[in-house]
């Protein structure tokens, strides 16, 4: 094919074995039984183990595409070592190779990108525009990483009608499938559809049998791909069926069987060395072999492996690389280990020292591993920025990178450990965080210096960033924090903007949660300038979160809806399949609803928030306001028991990923439901004081405070003897909180107290509260604690005026009253939504409603999702029932 303008505008690094399939060898028959149909579905996805031909049959696939149908045929194996940033840039090169025609700027733009999702959108968008059909085969599936899957998803939900796509792996490694079954559009193959029949067998072997030999290869091999070739090398070699069969036991003892006798033992030592010192590696190709076992490289003895080469895959199109078969590489491998096991060692050590030099973070401390070498383990890590690995890769590379971690490790690499401080404090393991945190002091003469040999500047810019980190959840005082350290370090040693934006994103993050509100701002400011410096549209959708945060809790409304919209902007412009920050957005953008009781948009953000939560990964923070939120929200609409189901799941969940700063959050929930589930006091003993929490109040984060006191007072509710306990609690921590300029949370406390006391009989205290409140209240217009309590609040309010003539009890009912005129606390239908409800309740689908109504079925579809969250349910049956009972469509 001649070189397009897309193909010659792709980097020239870029390895064009990973975007061609091997050569067919191993297998000779075309496949007819087990070859994906011409017009199949969607998506045809092959999954069985090692051994079962699927990359030969993928191979040969293609080659049939290209031959007999007027189709193109991108490619891409995928390995274990593979990002978003790279999944993406392999993609483009195999479709420009192809003859997609790719934006002039596509490859530098991602390359300085830290936004690929964004790219992946331009190259589908360029595939739709193609006029060509299209088909995209992926190969080794099971190396795919939670990013990779993200991004395999994103291109399935949104692909154009001119693509489908072929995928093989040995497991699914977690991309959604079903919703495609469901849907008729995923053709499956299994081990027991590739198994080779009787026929094909035939056509293997040839004229040397009958087809009954094939009929007893068969039912022998059970049409296992691997022994079906192995008895047909046999054949060819002279043997009798009945010879070849023999030397068949159980499919994990053949290969081994048949390699050792047939391969292993004919070669010659010097061949069998290079064999045994090339297995090492993923992919041979020159450069790899040459830095790897030195100067005898496999490639140029092609000519003297005899029956091994139909075991050695040549790279369609690369001439240069070439790919051992898994079964010979997995033999070669154990018997180097078990013969040479130093030689071993030495082999897999520069194999890893290669794969870090070609930015393979998890195969590098893979081969690191294997060559039990910690020291390289630790080298590896500093190589790829160990605390910086937050920034640049993200937070599962971080937490791949744990994995090959030990005490050893930990303590001979300051940086590493600072690494591994950061993923204890972001999974909550927040003692072993501050344990290992103060044990670097002396090994680190009290954090000025790095190991010997190492880089202390960057340990002095790892570590202004692992301090926030901790200081986030651990609850280190403010004084351990410089705010103007990371910016110092930043000017100092020419950090990137992107890293020096992410620290004072963290410090903006820590400030925040701490209280202190002009310190956060500064640090937002800082990381708004560096991000837009790195033209970084994840890192400013984040600061307009943060910001939004702030300034909602302060009591600026207006503004923190204008950040959110921004956030949520950029979000469906740039990130519209990254299911990480659509919960972020949809989480604080349900808080800034219920805050100004928008109780219909609510009902949008809440509606399968809490299963979206836990099949998520978040921060802590985020966590707690969503638990929050939900749980206020269910209670508000009555539903205690679907409230105390989902702290057991999310507990379960917290228990199961070691979420340990978040279970004390859980357990207070769980108690506070468990009081409202019974009439009966609880015998139990409760966490929280009133002078436990006065005697934390500088300490803890604010909202820890906030959770402690709300929950006690809605416990103590319920048990009128105890309130008194809790006098002058909700003052201190309301002045408190109103001296950190944090209005939201003072009101949440003020309310919350005046509820609690005069559901008790405390009437004067209950009323004092709401009249600290309700300036606050008219000034914020945050909302949701008085339409929680609307009922209580006006007998409160009545109380004030009986008692209180002068008090501006008329003005604050006037305000009260106005807002919940334009609330919604219930489910409001529209008009149109109306019409699809009744269509509904008829047990009618959605092409029928569409049809009547005179519209698509995708609005439809997209009305019935509207109504799903309103009513509160998940599925036709749930919403017919419910708006049957409720007589929403008896007065229409």
């Amino acid at each position: 094919m001649e070189k397009t303008d897309s193909t010659n505008r792709i980097p020239n690094w870029l390895v064009g074995a990973k975007v061609r399939p091997p050569r067919t060898g191993i297998q000779e028959v075309l496949r007819q039984s087990s070859t994906p149909s011409s017009h199949a579905a969607l998506l045809t996805y092959i999954e069985a183990p090692a051994g079962y031909g699927k990359t030969t049959l993928l191979a040969q696939h293609r080659q049939q595409k290209l031959a007999n149908e007027d189709m193109r045929v991108a490619w891409f194996t995928i390995s274990a070592d593979d990002t978003y940033l790279t999944f993406v840039e392999y993609l483009a090169f195999s479709f420009a190779n192809n003859g997609l025609d790719i934006p002039a700027t596509f490859f530098d733009g991602l390359l300085d990108s830290s936004d690929p999702a964004h790219f992946l959108n331009v190259l589908i968008a360029a595939i739709e525009r193609d006029a060509n059909e299209w088909q995209l085969i992926l190969d080794d599936l099971e190396n795919a990483g939670d990013d990779i899957c993200r991004a395999i998803e994103q291109m399935l939900s949104i692909c154009p009608e001119n693509i489908t796509f072929l995928m093989a792996g040995r497991k699914n490694p977690g991309i959604g499938l079903s919703i495609y079954k469901l849907q008729g559009q995923l053709s499956e193959h299994t081990p027991d559809t590739l198994c080779f029949s009787k026929i094909e067998i035939h056509s293997l072997v040839g004229d040397r049998i009958s087809i009954e030999d094939a009929e007893k290869i068969h039912n022998t091999t059970l049409g296992w791909p691997i022994a079906v070739q192995m008895v047909n090398m046999d054949i060819k070699a002279g043997k009798t069926v009945d010879t070849a069969l023999s030397r068949l036991r159980y499919p994990s003892e053949t290969a081994s069987l048949y390699i050792k006798e047939q391969i292993d033992q004919r070669l010659s030592p010097a061949i069998r060395n290079m064999l045994l010192d090339a297995s090492i590696l993923e992919w041979l190709e020159p450069e790899a072999l040459n830095f790897v076992v030195g100067a005898h490289n496999i490639l140029t003895h092609m000519d003297e492996l005899g029956e091994v080469s139909s075991l050695i895959s040549n790279m369609e199109g690369n001439h240069e690389t070439y790919r051992l078969h898994p079964l010979l590489r997995e033999f070669l491998q154990s018997a180097l280990h078990r013969e040479a096991p130093e030689r071993y060692k030495e082999i897999q050590r520069k194999t890893s020292v290669w794969m870090c030099q070609q930015n393979h973070l998890r195969l590098a401390l893979t081969h690191a591993q294997c060559a039990e070498d910690s020291n390289l383990i630790g080298e590896t890590i500093e190589h790829f920025g160990a605390m910086q690995i937050f920034v640049r890769e993200g937070v599962s590379r971080a937490f791949d990178a744990e994995h090959f971690l030990t005490d050893e490790i930990l303590i001979n690499f300051p940086r590493v450990a600072l690494l591994q401080c950061g993923i204890h404090s972001k999974k909550g393991r927040l003692a072993e965080a501050i344990n290992l945190y103060q044990k670097l002091g002396p090994i680190t003469s009290d954090y000025q210096c790095d190991r010997e040999g190492g880089n202390t500047a960057a340990f002095l810019l790892e570590d202004a960033l692992c301090k926030p980190f901790i200081a986030h959840y651990c609850c280190q005082p403010l004084d351990k924090l410089d705010c103007d350290e990371p910016n110092r370090l930043s000017e100092k040693d020419s950090t990137s903007p992107l890293v020096a934006g992410a620290l004072n994103n963290i410090l903006c993050m820590t400030w925040f949660v701490k209280g202190d509100l002009p310190n956060a701002n500064n640090a937002g400011i800082k990381a708004r300038r560096y991000y837009e410096t790195a033209s970084s549209n994840y890192g400013i959708m984040f600061i307009d979160l943060h910001e939004g945060s702030i300034a909602l809790n302060r009591g600026d409304i207006a503004k923190a809806n204008e950040l959110y919209s921004a956030a949520k902007s950029k979000q469906r412009q740039y990130f519209k399949n990254d299911t990480g920050a659509h919960l972020v957005v949809d989480i604080l953008m349900a808080e800034l609803a219920t805050s100004q009781g928008d109780l219909a948009n609510a009902d949008k953000f809440f509606y399968g928030l809490s299963k979206r939560l836990i099949a998520s990964e978040a921060w802590f923070d985020i966590y707690g306001i969503a638990v929050e939120q939900i749980l206020d929200y269910m209670l508000y609409r009555s539903k205690i028991s679907v409230a105390l189901a989902f702290i057991e799941d999310m507990i379960t969940y917290a228990e199961a990923e070691q979420l340990l700063a978040l279970q004390p959050i859980l357990s207070r929930q769980k108690l506070l439901l468990q009081s409202l589930s019974t009439d009966e006091p609880l015998a139990v003993h409760y966490p929280d004081s009133k002078e436990s929490i006065l005697n934390t109040l500088h300490q803890n984060l604010w909202r820890e405070t906030e959770l402690q006191t709300l929950t006690l007072y809605r416990i103590y509710a319920r048990q009128p003897e105890k309130i008194p306990e809790l006098s002058g609690l909700a003052n201190s921590v309301a002045a408190y909180f109103q001296s950190k300029g944090l209005r939201v949370p003072t009101i949440r406390i003020l309310v919350t107290a005046a509820v609690s006391q005069w559901v008790c009989g405390n009437h004067e205290i209950a009323a004092d509260h709401l009249k600290q409140a309700m300036p606050l209240i008219m000034d914020s217009g945050f909302l949701w604690p008085c339409i929680m309590h609307a009922d209580t609040l006006d007998a409160i309010l009545d109380h004030i005026e009986t008692m209180e003539p002068t008090a501006p009890v008329t003005e604050w009912k006037t305000f009260l009253s106005k807002q919940e005129d334009t609330s919604v606390k219930g489910p409001l239908f529209s008009p149109r939504e109306v019409d699809v409800l009744k269509h509904l309740v008829q047990g009618k689908q959605d092409k029928v409603i569409a049809r009547e109504l005179g519209v698509t079925e995708h609005a439809v579809r997209y009305h019935l999702k509207n109504i799903y969250a309103k009513a509160q349910v998940s599925n036709r049956y749930e919403a017919i029932t419910t708006i049957q009972a409720s007589g929403i469509l008896s007065n229409r």
